[in-house]
């Protein structure tokens, strides 16, 4: 690798762990904290044509980060606003956009890029990003096929869940969801701090209130049969 392209990407690296760490809500803690998957796959001509995403961050991640994206701000926005927005962006799609998305029984995960990215925030003063992803590269989708879903983070290791058997669907289609059952938030939240703490991850050793608010989570995992 060139000079010039090794400081690039060690300069995002930072970049990107800077705005982890502000994601945390001030605190370098693992899990970071809660998010919510909503997913609609876009079926057409035999193919998966797009993805559409929602992921809302929890109240207290929300908190510590509103002030900073100015979310409804009126136009121009700052530019260290934008800068930020960028930086936030690209903590999600290093982790793969929180989603591992495949047809079943593939053995790698569809590959998703965004077209379009907005931020909005819900009455409940959460923070929701609205994401379009599109395969980067053709995904062939027959009538029958069926589809893995997990709402995952392997990265930065926020916990993630699926809201109920809407927040899974499909366009263009007629499919069945199943979703697995609830899950332990205090065991997710121990497994995902030992994942962090063998990767050598910074705050390893301490986990952020969020991820255990509730005593149960969503389903993590989800099917969907067209």
């Amino acid at each position: 690798m060139r000079r010039g392209a090794t400081a690039q990407a060690a300069a995002s690296a930072a970049a990107l762990a800077t705005a982890l760490l502000l994601a945390a809500g001030g605190a370098a803690a693992h899990p970071h904290g809660r998010l919510t998957c909503q997913v609609q796959l876009g079926l057409e001509g035999g193919r998966l044509a797009w993805v559409a995403q929602r992921l809302t961050l929890d109240a207290a991640s929300s908190a510590a980060l509103a002030e900073r994206l100015q979310v409804g701000a009126a136009e121009p926005v700052p530019k260290p606003v934008l800068q930020f927005r960028s930086l936030l962006l690209g903590l999600f799609r290093h982790s793969g956009w929180m989603l591992d998305l495949r047809a079943a029984g593939a053995e790698a995960a569809v590959a998703l890029d965004d077209s379009a990215a907005a931020w909005r925030q819900l009455d409940d003063g959460r923070l929701e990003l609205s994401l379009t992803l599109a395969p980067t590269a053709p995904v062939v989708a027959p009538p029958g096929t069926q589809w893995a879903l997990a709402c995952r983070d392997p990265v930065w290791y926020w916990v993630g869940e699926f809201a109920g058997d809407a927040a899974v669907s499909a366009a263009g289609a007629t499919c069945a969801v199943q979703l697995d059952g609830p899950r332990d938030a205090a065991a997710e939240a121990a497994a995902l701090t030992a994942a962090a703490r063998a990767a050598g991850a910074l705050g390893a050793e301490r986990v952020a209130a969020a991820a255990t608010a509730t005593p149960q989570l969503g389903a993590g995992r989800a099917e969907l049969r067209c």
